[in-house]
């Protein structure tokens, strides 16, 4: 009888296993949304990719003749993704969380200097990528 509840016990625990890598693929794709502050408006893409560790992040933005540009310092905790872009005058802090279970929805705060902006960012579908 105690075999059997060991063995119970071990097909419970590996079926309670968090799968991380899943977790992570479903945080990739493409988020877009504008960046609203004042006269300025801007129409900005997040691409979130997997690697074979960790999670990359492009930055992309056809107004500012920006395609692609790699971010730095990415910081993925729990429901939360983090990330700085650096130009050659400024520093951009994007501080994001998705802001449902199935990661469609990112809500952030891009800092700059001393200004603040909100914005909410929607996962594009597949087949209506176009950028």
């Amino acid at each position: 009888m105690r075999r059997y509840y060991f063995i119970f016990l071990a097909l419970g625990l590996l079926a309670c296993k968090h799968d991380s890598k899943t977790d992570l693929n479903n945080r990739t794709g493409s988020f877009s949304g504008i960046f609203k502050k004042g006269d300025f408006s801007d129409n900005i893409i997040f691409e979130i990719e997997r690697d074979s560790n960790d999670l990359k992040v492009y930055f992309t933005s056809l107004a500012q003749n920006a395609n692609r540009i790699p971010v730095q310092n990415i910081e993925l905790q729990e429901d939360s993704i983090n990330f700085k872009l650096q130009s050659d005058f400024y520093t951009y802090l994007f501080k994001n969380k998705w802001i449902d279970n199935y990661y469609t929805s990112l809500e952030g705060t891009l800092i700059v200097d001393t200004v603040t902006t909100k914005y909410t960012f929607k996962k594009n579908d597949l087949l209506s990528k176009n950028y």
